[in-house]
């Protein structure tokens, strides 16, 4: 592109830098001093102001106005006179426009307008031309979308919304070479003609990243195309999923500040990375024997203590605590790692039964009761849960080999997803609801069950099932079906 021609007025130049401070004045950064309140004043001590009765012989009168920073008012409707002059505008640099009855946005200062008059015997017009070129030349077809406009010194224009873009860039107004001018605006016209380009802004990346950390669910990275100088709203707090955190702001890792959620921020000259600042999640750890529950508060991350069992068992010794595939003592420390999106932390007490190794999970009554058998047919080991009436009546099934395993899909609606990874973890932390005995219509199913068993590390439904397949939606390991031996 040529360079910009450089025949814009001084008048003009100083309103259009007032109208460009304007507008950057709305994004006013959170460390600046804010005043309470701005007054718009309209300054009418000029030579022979007057302000006029209206139509039906009433007195009028302009008042000033105070507002909110960052805030719009409406100029007034009340047209001043002054004798051989036809008012125009209201202008606060002499340039940039606000005729009466239209918004103004005013920023975080007090704003002075003072009212634009056209010279009656004034008949030397001045053109306004929008110049658009490609390839260094005039570029005719496209400034019929934009034609020229003729003008009397203290008249005003309207800048346009039409757009010509160049590839990699975007076009944000227009601009005189110097200083630049958002559409939908208006200038006013000086004593020379005035020619406008498209204000062409290069166009960036701004990527999101989740940032390296264990525990993040769904998708990690984020990528759009924004232009320099242009204003976005960056992403809402939900924007990104980690077990056990959520997002309290984002860092900017360009600039090296924080921005809050869903905050306004304006592209710089570059490409720009941004990662969430995490916050550990509150847990209420629940420790439950039977009907009976413990609660422990604490943050991911930082460790509790486990408290002792509150009841105790005729014919059985309390084994500990157990959430999924861990077991803690009473007095030992669990460091909180969080849970999946929507789930609580929830150990249920293990017994002993006397004079027997065998380990049973008590949750409430009636007592269900988890053991490990082997058939002698097959070298598949398979976890049976059976509900019966007391302790003493425990009764071990095993159940036949599945031979049609859609591995990973728990809920077994024929595709693996993040669903299938917390219907386990539901399972886990309410058996009596989404086990597969629960009692909820979408609870764990026995096929499920076989399903999800994908961590074959360890026997039966754990926490690593549903962290398996979360990898694996996250393609960080290639299938869920187990390696033959």
């Amino acid at each position: 592109m040529k360079p910009f021609f450089k025949n814009i007025t001084s008048v003009t130049a100083a309103a259009v830098m007032a109208l460009c401070s304007f507008n950057a004045g709305f994004y006013a950064g959170a460390d600046d001093e804010i005043p309470d309140k701005c007054v718009v004043h309209y300054d009418l001590s000029g030579e022979g102001i007057i302000i006029p009765e209206d139509k039906d012989g009433n007195p009028q009168s302009i008042e000033d106005i105070e507002t909110d920073p960052n805030s719009s008012v409406y100029v007034t409707n009340v047209i001043p006179e002054r004798e051989g002059y036809i008012f125009s505008c209201w202008t606060a640099d002499n340039i940039a426009a606000y005729p009466a009855g239209t918004v103004m946005r005013v920023d975080t200062e007090n704003v002075d307008l003072h009212p634009v008059w056209i010279d009656k015997e004034d008949e030397n017009f001045h053109k306004v031309t929008f110049r658009v070129e490609k390839n260094g030349e005039i570029d005719k077809e496209a400034e019929k979308y934009v034609p020229a406009q003729n003008a009397l010194k203290g008249r005003y224009i309207l800048i346009p919304s039409w757009k010509f873009k160049q590839e990699g860039y975007d076009q944000k107004g227009w601009t005189d070479g110097v200083h630049e001018f958002d559409v939908e605006t208006y200038i006013l016209v000086g004593d020379e003609d005035i020619i406008l380009r498209p204000n062409l802004k290069k166009i960036y990346k701004l990527r999101y990243s989740a940032g390296d950390y264990e525990g993040i669910v769904g998708a990690s990275f984020q990528e759009y195309e924004l232009a320099e100088s242009f204003p976005t709203s960056l992403q809402a707090a939900d924007r990104f999923s980690r077990i056990g955190y959520e997002i309290k702001n984002w860092h900017c890792i360009t600039d090296g500040k924080d921005y809050e959620p869903n905050a306004v921020f304006i592209m710089p000259g570059s490409d720009v990375l941004i990662e969430p600042n995490w916050s550990p999640l509150r847990y209420t750890v629940v420790f439950s024997a039977d009907k009976n529950n413990v609660k422990v508060p604490g943050y991911t991350g930082t460790a509790i203590t486990a408290p002792e069992c509150p009841i105790t068992k005729e014919g059985y010794t309390f084994g500990g605590w157990q959430y999924g595939d861990e077991t803690v003592q009473a007095g030992e420390e669990y460091t909180i790692k969080g849970a999946a999106p929507g789930l609580g932390i929830r150990f249920t007490a293990i017994w002993n039964e006397a004079g027997s190794d065998v380990t049973t999970t008590t949750v409430t009554d009636p007592v269900t009761t988890t053991t490990t058998t082997v058939t002698e047919t097959t070298t598949t080991t398979v976890t049976e849960t059976t509900t019966t009436s007391a302790p003493s009546e425990t009764t071990t099934t095993t159940s036949a080999p599945v031979s049609d395993i859609a591995y990973g899909d728990s809920n077994c609606d024929e595709k693996v997803e993040l669903a299938d990874a917390i219907l386990l973890m539901q399972s886990i932390a309410n058996p009596d609801k989404y086990g597969v005995e629960g009692s909820d219509a979408k609870h764990l199913t026995r096929q499920g069950a076989n399903n999800g068993d994908v961590d074959k590390s360890v026997v039966g439904i754990t926490s690593g099932d549903a962290l398996m397949i979360q990898e694996f939606l996250l393609k960080k390991i290639n299938t869920l079906v187990p390696a033959e031996k």
